[in-house]
């Protein structure tokens, strides 16, 4: 699945939902770039700077949000990839500042809490 957000007048949060362990594509709008790119390495990926909520003093490493997830650079996008599900649900934050500077966008990957055994 690819998770993105729409640039508008207004600054908007679009958030997907993850339900089970796998990958999500993070894709910012065409006229927006990523904020912070995942790692350049796979071994990277754990401590890749992402945004706890939809403000730009929140940011963290995904990691200390998600154990067991990466954040790591594709091409022109990044793939978070969650490898085991939170005790909780969690919500992991991208921004897409626009080309021209300003924040554009918030991307918001919701990952399931695991299912009570």
């Amino acid at each position: 699945p690819v998770a993105t957000c729409v640039v508008g007048d207004n600054v908007s949060t679009q958030t997907s939902q993850l339900a089970s362990i796998g990958q999500v594509r993070i894709k910012c709008p065409a006229t927006t770039t990523l904020a912070n790119r995942g790692g350049a390495q796979a071994t990277d990926g754990p401590t890749a700077e992402v945004y706890s909520e939809a403000n730009d003093g929140k940011n963290v490493a995904l990691n200390t949000l998600l154990a067991g997830g990466t954040y790591v650079q594709s091409g022109a996008d990044d793939d978070l990839t969650v490898s085991q599900l939170p005790t909780k649900a969690v919500t992991v934050f991208f921004l897409c500042n626009k080309t021209a500077g300003g924040v554009g966008c918030w991307i918001g990957v919701e990952v399931a809490a695991q299912p009570p055994l």
